[in-house]
């Protein structure tokens, strides 16, 4: 089982390294930079780089097996911003399999509202991140064949979500690329 992803892309605000000590990088105020994604500079895998690689310039190939998927994360935290990824779900029977997208907040940051982009990951099951995470995500729950896909998309926040949204996906998402954008910033997520 497969999926294609075309290079993900992103314009997001980055909490900036020459800041002047005593100024918090956790801060909200404009001391932030954008930045535009370079897929190999920018994310690494951590988990599965064996059934992940690149196929062309710009497209990456997902595999799953039944010892797992595969997913990587940013090098980088990000405050607000607009992350988008083109997807190409795989074909065939599916079932039981979830495609994702997430943000999540770092662990590497504290408690500050810095979050990693986990992007595109395909597992046979998800599970939580522990009790107080805090994720934006968008996934893709399979169905059986010529059944449609469900577009699931939910926000946590200190642990508590049910901020689900649900529906069956109105087009194929197995025969061309999609986009797909989670954008956000300190008022709204979109």
């Amino acid at each position: 089982m497969e999926m294609m992803v075309k290079q993900s892309s992103w314009t997001a605000m980055v909490a900036d390294s020459s800041l002047p000590r005593g100024i918090s990088h956790c801060s909200t105020q404009l001391l932030l930079r954008p930045i535009q994604a370079n897929f190999a500079k920018n994310f690494y895998f951590y988990q599965g780089i064996n059934r992940a690689r690149m196929t062309g310039r710009e497209d990456l190939k997902h595999m799953l097996n039944k010892s797992g998927g595969s997913g990587m994360t940013s090098k980088g935290r990000f405050h607000y911003g607009s992350i988008e990824t083109k997807i190409k779900l795989t074909t065939g029977n599916p079932a039981g399999t979830v495609t994702t997208f997430y943000l999540e907040k770092s662990k590497k940051q504290g408690g500050c509202m810095a979050t990693d982009l986990l992007a595109i990951s395909e597992f046979l099951q998800i599970s939580l991140k522990g009790a107080k995470h805090d994720e934006i995500n968008f996934e893709f729950l399979s169905n059986v064949s010529s059944q449609p896909y469900t577009i699931h998309t939910n926000i946590f926040s200190q642990g508590f979500g049910k901020r689900e949204q649900q529906c069956k996906a109105w087009f194929d998402p197995t025969t061309v690329y999609h986009n797909y954008t989670i954008h956000w910033n300190p008022y709204e997520v979109v």
